[in-house]
């Protein structure tokens, strides 16, 4: 009888916040700037857009500043892909986001530590920090079977939802 053993693997990023700007590097490979993220727009109408390495827009997500709690659109060329609004903002913090038939959830109990759900399995974790200069820092631990590119924006919905000027 033959016993095969499988190690997990995890895609480590750190995704830093630099002014209106987020990088995502590889953990092991701090120099390599893998995702970027940048604010667009004035006022009502800013958006964050996702780069991919070679500077391809990949998606973009637009924040509702009616509503009381954090609500997201997710576009891919122009069309909404994904919807996410945040649940609760002090108890129990949660966002949940719904992309195709797909939920996830980014769950914590006290805006630092968030657990990333996928159809109610626990896929990783997003750890929040402050470094010595101020600026937020993200760690972002996702097994490599579930990781997606448009996941880079979890970082920019616990910001806008949490930590941003205009939070809610």
């Amino acid at each position: 009888m033959k016993i095969a053993y499988y190690a997990i693997g995890f895609m480590k990023l750190v995704v830093n916040q630099k002014g209106n700007k987020m990088f995502a590097t590889k953990k092991d490979d701090s120099k390599n700037v893998v995702f970027s993220m940048v604010k667009k727009g004035l006022l009502s109408n800013t958006r964050v857009e996702l780069y991919n390495k070679m500077g391809y827009l990949l998606y973009s997500l637009k924040s509702d500043k009616k509503s009381r709690r954090a609500n997201f659109d997710v576009f891919l060329n122009e069309k909404i892909v994904m919807k996410a609004s945040c649940t609760a903002t002090f108890l129990n913090p949660a966002i949940a986001i719904k992309y195709l038939d797909i939920t996830y959830i980014l769950r914590s109990t006290d805006k630092m530590k968030f657990i990333v759900i996928k159809d109610k399995e626990e896929i990783g974790k997003i750890n929040v920090m402050e470094t010595l200069k101020g600026d937020l820092q993200f760690d972002m631990d996702i097994d490599d079977e579930s990781f997606e590119d448009f996941m880079l924006l979890f970082n920019q919905m616990i910001y806008m939802s949490f930590y941003g000027k205009d939070n809610r």
